[in-house]
């Protein structure tokens, strides 16, 4: 029975999804600056992505999980031009169809890659696990 258990806790994780490196980032930006969606979007997108790389964000913090705003809760969120907050799904959506139109499988990546790429960038730097820890 423990055995069993052990089995299917082991099976049931979903692959670790990929970090999104400097690279990996620089190919979305330019697929964005590309005027692939329009450019107010374009200049959105770009200004997120790179926020939420070099800010090691986690999507959850850049992002709502609905578009009301809500102050006391949402401070780093960030507001479209109509000012309601970018939502967590849109954020995603738009993150998958730039990374397929870059070439990347957009199944291996999630909004948290920015923050994983961010730290694993800064590990191969050889930046300190304490530093890298206190970033994000």
């Amino acid at each position: 029975m423990l055995l069993r258990g052990i089995q299917q806790s082991a099976t049931s994780r979903p692959p670790p999804k990929l970090p999104i490196t400097k690279e990996v980032l620089q190919s979305l930006v330019k697929i964005i600056c590309g005027g692939y969606f329009t450019p107010y979007k374009d200049a959105f997108l770009k200004a997120m992505f790179i926020s939420a790389y070099c800010r090691f964000l986690r999507c959850g913090e850049i992002t709502s999980r609905t578009q009301a705003f809500v102050p006391s809760s949402d401070l780093q969120v960030i507001r479209s031009s109509e000012g309601t907050a970018v939502s967590r799904i849109w954020f995603c959506e738009n993150l998958r169809t730039a990374l397929q139109h870059a070439g990347f499988p957009p199944d291996n990546y999630s909004g948290h890659s920015f923050r994983i790429g961010a730290a694993t960038s800064s590990a191969s730097r050889n930046i300190s696990p304490h530093l890298i820890t206190s970033l994000g």
